[in-house]
């Protein structure tokens, strides 16, 4: 039995213990011989190496260690030359590799450093340290405010909510924010964080559908304060790490009725107060607490619940792994046209597909492909050039699917 670190996997390798996520979900058992499909299991679990029966020691076998990393294409490995084109690479040295050991050693790097730790790279520059200074401190002012809301302390003029959005989203582009937003999570995903991203994206999408200064301002607080009915619920129930029963279900949903409540001396809108209230109806009339068809629904509660529910979607759950953009993008072309705002919806999910165009990502069989064609009427399934060079339709591949952006 050896440890072997994830690049060094291949293809015939037994388990010798189960693989877990952080949270303790079994994703291989033992006894499983390894193949591509797990490789890029682990990867997308950000699991860094695992133990197998019989591995192959490198230095006792030098020339099939070189066959393995050879073998590792579908494995994330990129060309040295496509790494250092990323937009967000850090080293831009592009001097030529001689050696076949160097350039084995190269991509073990690129694999290293641009797929597997991208939000660490992201960490460690001073855009994003000040981006999560900003953040915490917004945490920290949204809770207060949650609170002498509550407590009817005080009818703020939320002016200092919004300088805070303002500050986050400042002199970033839209995927950098997103990226910013991805790249903080597991610091804080507490309810003041979540209302402060549904916040950050609600204002995001209220710019791409050309909303007045006014509207944004008034749609960011919307934003922020559209889950402050959760402070009334158990915490229990609230970080409860499985999923609910139906009663626990049915008091959490009651958190949109204690919201409006709260909300309803508190110096706001009624647009933020129905906001609040409705952003868990639904156009169908599947949503609640009052089954409302779309008609009845305010505008701001049906953009807002499309930010939420992206937002949730995109978190970790103790019972599942985050979604990447682009299984959010399948889960609401599937029936978010019957369930949310058309004209929201379209606009909402045509940029955020538009902000991977030629970017990497990784498909569900482990390989690192780049996305070359969006079909406006197709978005999750885009046109992809693999590694050497091969087109991929994913639309006409029904057994692939893209599980991750990088």
């Amino acid at each position: 039995m050896e440890e072997v670190q994830l690049y060094g996997l291949k293809d015939g390798m037994v388990l010798a213990k189960p693989v877990r996520t952080k949270h303790g979900q079994i994703i291989a058992d033992k006894g499983v011989v390894i193949n591509s499909q797990h490789i890029g299991r682990f990867t997308f679990y950000h699991i860094n190496s695992v133990m197998v029966e019989d591995a192959l020691n490198e230095n006792e076998h030098p020339e099939e260690f070189e066959e393995s990393i050879s073998d590792l294409q579908f494995n994330s490995l990129v060309d040295v030359s496509d790494a250092e084109k990323k937009e967000n690479a850090l080293d831009n040295d592009s001097s030529p590799i001689s050696s076949s050991y160097d350039l084995h050693e190269a991509k073990i790097r690129t694999f290293q450093d641009d797929h597997v730790t991208f939000s660490q790279k992201l960490g460690c520059t001073p855009e994003f340290q000040n981006f999560q200074l900003a953040y915490s401190f917004s945490i920290e002012e949204l809770k207060k405010n949650f609170d002498l809301i509550k407590n009817d302390e005080m009818t703020p003029t939320y002016d200092n909510i919004l300088q805070h959005a303002d500050g986050l989203l400042s002199h970033r582009t839209s995927i950098e924010t997103f990226n910013m937003i991805r790249s903080i999570r597991g610091t804080s995903d507490s309810i003041y964080a979540h209302c402060i991203n549904v916040a950050l994206i609600s204002r995001i999408i209220g710019r791409w559908l050309k909303f007045s200064k006014s509207d944004l301002d008034e749609l960011t607080l919307a934003g922020y304060l559209h889950d402050i009915g959760k402070i009334c619920v158990d915490p229990d129930i609230l970080n409860k790490p499985s999923r609910l029963d139906p009663l626990e279900l049915q008091e959490v949903q009651k958190h949109t009725i204690y919201g409006h409540k709260i909300l309803k001396n508190a110096g706001v809108s009624p647009r933020v107060r129905m906001t609040a209230l409705q952003h868990h109806e639904r156009f169908d009339q599947s949503g609640y607490p009052r089954n409302l068809p779309g008609d009845d629904i305010e505008d701001f509660a049906a953009l807002v619940s499309i930010a939420d529910v992206y937002d949730g979607m995109t978190a970790v759950r103790p019972y599942r792994a985050p979604l990447c953009a682009f299984q959010v993008i399948s889960e609401f072309e599937r029936d978010g046209f019957q369930k949310y705002n058309t004209q929201f919806m379209m606009v909402f999910l045509s940029h955020i597909a538009a902000m991977h165009n030629n970017s990497h990502v990784m498909l569900n069989d482990g390989r690192t492909v780049r996305i070359v064609y969006i079909d406006r009427a197709n978005l999750s399934n885009p046109i992809v050039e693999t590694d050497s060079g091969q087109m991929l339709d994913l639309s006409t591949e029904p057994s692939l699917e893209i599980i991750k952006t990088l």
